[in-house]
């Protein structure tokens, strides 16, 4: 409820896991999405309106969200990430992105668990990486994409304890700056 204010708004935060929405409210998200409007995801919104099992009657799911409009692949997570959290880091290329701007410092260590994300499409530009061990392969925590010429910004990081560390902190005001525009 409430999602009618999609019409006016100029930033879509989305934080949300494995929902079918009604249709009435998916109209609301649809339009402003596939409108190209800013967007910027986080954590498990990777796959917002994909579900398990059976559509309830009159609800509908965007199962291929993550791919069309983050750019990415979710493909699941690595256990011993999921006790042990990640370390993450700024790629070097990207150090002068303006949503890096004030993130500092630019590695450190995070309670989210990595996620599964590539192959990522062509049209993502990788800003930061991490993993949980020097065993197992790096994957990327943060990117820019375009969908429909909206800018999109997407952060597997946002456990709740990212919440408390001034880069993440950082790192997420620059992101919805960057949507923006600012």
């Amino acid at each position: 409820p409430g999602l009618e204010a999609m019409l006016d708004a100029d930033l879509l935060v989305l934080s949300m896991r494995r929902r079918a929405l009604p249709v009435v409210q998916m109209d609301h998200l649809e339009r402003y999405i596939r409108a190209g409007k800013p967007i910027v995801s986080i954590r498990v919104s990777t796959v917002p309106f994909q579900v398990r099992g059976k559509i309830p009657p009159g609800h509908v799911a965007w199962d291929q969200f993550g791919k069309e409009v983050l750019g990415c692949t979710y493909r699941g997570y690595d256990g011993g990430s999921r006790k042990n959290g990640c370390d993450v880091w700024i790629l070097p290329d990207a150090a002068d992105h303006p949503i890096l701007k004030n993130v500092k410092p630019t590695k450190w260590h995070s309670r989210s668990w990595i996620y599964k994300q590539r192959p990522l499409a062509e049209t993502v530009t990788p800003l930061m990486e991490g993993r949980w061990s020097e065993d197992v392969p790096i994957e990327p925590v943060a990117w820019t994409n375009t969908y429909r010429g909206g800018r999109v910004f997407y952060t597997t990081l946002g456990h709740v304890d990212d919440f408390k560390m001034e880069p993440f902190s950082q790192l997420l005001l620059g992101g919805i700056r960057w949507a923006l525009q600012n």
